[in-house]
């Protein structure tokens, strides 16, 4: 039974990261999202940086915002699992 319970929890997890990547963008557009040239070695710090950075500047574009930073977002989820 134990042994079932971790299977399953295994396959939950597995879906939702599935889930999470599933539309996942290219690197080359996230990159351009967040700001990075192609050349540029990616680290969790600058991918951070530049994330915080510009969702800094959309916040205030209230109505449009929301696109605008789950692209944002998505885009540094991809760029981090990139480097992982």
């Amino acid at each position: 039974m134990l042994i079932l319970a971790n299977v399953s929890k295994a396959v939950v997890e597995t879906i939702k990261e599935y889930l999470a990547f599933a539309g996942a963008m290219p690197v080359t557009e996230a990159m351009n999202i967040l700001n990075i040239s192609e050349g540029t070695p990616l680290s969790s710090a600058l991918i951070n940086r530049q994330a915080s950075k510009i969702s800094a500047k959309n916040k205030k574009a209230l109505p449009a915002s929301a696109c605008i930073l789950k692209k944002i977002s998505s885009a540094e989820k991809v760029l981090l699992r990139e480097i992982e």
